[in-house]
């Protein structure tokens, strides 16, 4: 017998030993060798007797036998010697733990990439295929910023000259309605981030298509129609077929007639559409980036998180009166104070027409009609006015407010029970509210949790379900009473409603993970309930009245390089924090690809808060915005458009003035010195800003018991999430605390 089929049936024998032991471990992996072991040596001298076939075919029976055991079981093996997560902190630390490296690992375009070489001299970013290149801006330390282009597919880091490290190549885009008429609607971002896609409503074909053409070499994030014309926002401007408008990075817009609305960063611009071109009117300062922009008649509506934000919209009328006034002052004072007294009575005038408020829920979705501001939500604080719907786990609902006054006048819980529940507890019918829209008097609600389109009219609520190819709808558009467009993203597919009948049109291919991650457990919650992409999303997990408190849900976002998971770090890897959390709330309602969700984690990646156009001027000077006398004007000027002189409290996060203008290169390397200075970076290693590690209360100086995991700060400008329980870790003095937050608005 050969040493080679010897080796079959020892190792047959073992596994299939181990294989008839119920308990998976590597304690009863011992006990079957040293069984197996001793069962072959007892009986060498009849085993011996059988022919060599027969015992290398018992051997490789034993030897499937134990595979097809061990298999399924391995991740529970592994979680349970201690082996989860082996596998991401090995991938991390060979990506990040070592010199040069960069984060993220992958292309995030017109967003801040990390790079740490500390010898270097010069780090730039070079697009393979444009052949252009975007230079690195050094921060000190050996920390390098570079900004990725829009308009970019692929990328090297190049540092002194040579080509170093490779990114990722960005992640497939998905498409996006941006904006529909009465006879179109225009998807924007599918398959490629450069096709612009119009498709006629009336009979579903699509019409025209702009192929890897961006318009006038920019790419289109958003647009409006106004007066029969589509205007294109652009990474870099707003233009339309005529004219155009260089006003900066376009991140949403809204028009009402001929004035459009532009949100550029945390900042609100309003232009005119006249026959000379784009006349700016006003800029005003939000103090957030915001994630939902819509306007009706009077006044355009901004949000992010649970903050709202009403600005009435300029008119001609209101510019007419203020040109007189000032003529007037003019006349009878100095030059100085009639300047002076102008800037007074336009900033008290703005305060008259701006509004702000924190909502009781965060804002998922918006619709406005008339006064009437619908707001649908995932989690909502006064839960008394709904009524519980069989576990204290689900709270969509959808709140109506007072266009003019922001004030909620109605909750109405969507989450239900159908006949359809199989589970004590089970909520399966109007889910994951994701868009709104009004048809006349009725508010129009796309479920993506449930697959549902429901109408709410005087409080009662009507569904109906969608075909299985528009099963995740997470945009809806009425372009005219009793025609629905439905966008539903992870399918990569449109759906036309029009004379009693669905028509899908297919944009991009569909995305399983995209799927899973909305699909609901039987308690109704899903990874969407609490995870809202783009917003500041907070949520309860526990009992509603009072004994838990709602906390932000972390970004999902570089999760495949750092690991462990969950703010106390149970989880070292993905796998087994959705199998875990699956579990906790009663398993999926339906059959889900878990491995097309981990992919579709692990693809998701987030830069730093590009909020400085140029830094590469190396002057320290931060970006101007033009104002409507043509004037270049600092951010400190923009600032009179605030409610106060002092930033509000909903302009601070956890201390932080999120109102302030963005930070100038000097204040960066100011407040990096300081983080450095006061520790910080022993922890939050560069160029991730962690070192993956889990600390006890006690390494943090805490009372309270536990294990922490040591986030990544990359991101935060952009989160409410604080430490784990909302609170700080470090106290600095106010001079370091000061110059720090500086340095993180950047991040």
């Amino acid at each position: 017998m050969t040493a080679r089929a010897e080796l079959t049936w020892r190792l047959g024998v073992w596994l299939g030993a181990w294989a008839l032991v119920p308990h998976v471990s590597f304690t009863a992996l011992t006990l079957a060798l040293v069984a197996s072991t001793l069962l072959l040596r007892v009986s060498e001298a009849r085993w011996r007797a059988w022919p060599a076939n027969l015992r290398v075919g018992i051997g490789a029976f034993g030897i499937a036998l134990g595979l097809a055991t061990l298999a399924p079981e391995a991740d529970a093996l592994g979680r349970h010697e201690g082996l989860d997560g082996v596998a991401p902190r090995a991938r991390a630390a060979w990506a990040l733990d070592r010199t040069p490296s960069v984060f993220p690992t992958r292309l995030v375009p017109g967003e801040r990439h990390f790079v740490l070489a500390p010898n270097a001299e010069r780090v730039a970013l070079l697009d393979e295929a444009r052949e252009e290149r975007t230079d690195g801006v050094s921060l000190g330390h050996g920390l390098f910023a570079v900004d990725a282009p829009f308009a970019i597919e692929r990328a090297v880091i190049a540092i002194d000259g040579a080509p170093s490290l490779t990114l990722d190549p960005r992640a497939a885009p998905r498409p996006q309605i941006g904006c529909a008429t009465e006879d179109r609607a225009v998807v924007l971002g599918a398959p490629r981030p450069s096709r612009v896609t119009v498709v006629d409503v009336a009979s579903g074909r699509v019409r025209a298509e702009r192929h890897d053409q961006p318009i006038h070499g920019e790419l289109v994030r958003a647009c409006v129609s106004a007066r029969d014309t589509i205007v294109w926002g652009t990474d870099r401007a707003v233009l339309d077929g005529t004219h155009r408008w260089d006003g900066g990075r376009v991140d949403a817009m809204v028009a009402v007639g001929d004035v459009i609305a532009v949100a550029v960063g945390n900042v609100l611009r309003f232009v005119r559409r006249a026959d000379r071109g784009f006349e700016p009117l006003l800029d005003v300062a939000l103090g957030f980036s915001p994630v939902h922009l819509l306007a009706n008649e009077e006044a355009v509506f901004a949000a992010r998180g649970r903050r709202v934000v009403s600005v009435a919209i300029p008119t001609t009328e209101t510019e007419t009166e203020t040109e007189t006034e000032t003529e007037s002052e003019t006349e009878s004072e100095s030059e100085s104070e009639s300047e002076s007294e102008s800037e007074s009575e336009s900033a008290s005038e703005l305060r008259r027409t701006t509004l702000r408020t924190t909502l009781p829920g965060d804002v998922i979705a918006m619709a406005v009609r008339g006064a009437r501001l619908a707001v649908a939500t995932n989690a909502v604080d006064a839960v008394d006015v709904i009524d519980e719907v069989g576990n204290h786990y689900v709270e969509d609902a959808v709140l109506e407010l007072d266009a003019r006054t922001l004030a909620v006048t109605r909750a109405h819980r969507t989450a239900r029970r159908t006949r359809r529940q199989d589970h004590p507890g089970a909520v399966d019918a109007g889910l994951l509210p994701r868009a709104l829209a009004f048809d006349g008097e009725k508010l129009v609600v796309a479920f993506a949790g449930s697959g549902e389109l429901g109408g709410l009219v005087s409080g009662a609520l009507e569904t109906r379900r969608l075909p299985r190819a528009l099963a995740t709808p997470t945009a809806l558009t009425i372009p005219v009473p009793g025609v629905r467009v439905v966008l539903a993203e992870p399918e990569g597919r449109l759906g036309i409603w029009r004379d009693e009948r669905w028509q899908t049109i297919e944009l991009a291919p569909a995305s399983e993970g995209a799927r899973a991650f909305h699909a609901p457990t039987r308690s109704g919650l899903a990874c969407a309930s609490c995870h809202v992409d783009g917003g500041d999303a907070t949520h309860r997990l526990g009992p509603t009245h009072g004994s838990s408190t709602p906390r932000a849900a972390p970004e999902l976002a570089n999760l495949a390089l750092t690991p462990p998971y969950f703010r106390s770090a149970a989880y070292g890897s993905l796998e087994t924090l959705i199998e875990e959390s699956a579990r906790l709330f009663g398993g999926w309602r339906e059959e889900v690809d878990a491995r097309a969700l981990v992919a579709w984690l692990e693809g998701r990646a987030r830069g730093g808060n590009a909020t400085v156009d140029s830094w590469s001027a190396r002057d320290g000077s931060a970006g101007t915005l033009r104002s409507r006398d043509g004037l270049d004007t600092s951010m400190d000027d923009v600032r009179d458009g605030l409610d106060d002189s002092t930033p509000s409290h909903d302009d601070m996060r956890d201390g932080v003035d999120t109102s302030m203008e963005p930070p100038t290169l000097d204040d960066v390397r100011d407040g990096l010195d300081a983080f450095v200075a006061a520790g910080c970076a022993g922890c939050h290693v560069f160029p991730a800003f962690t070192d993956r590690r889990v600390r006890t209360g006690a390494e943090l100086g805490r009372a309270r018991r536990g294990r922490w995991d040591t986030p990544s700060l990359v991101g935060l400008a952009r989160t409410h999430e604080r430490f784990a329980d909302g609170e700080g870790v470090h106290r600095v003095d106010t001079e370091s605390y000061e110059r720090i937050a500086r340095f993180l608005e950047s991040l």
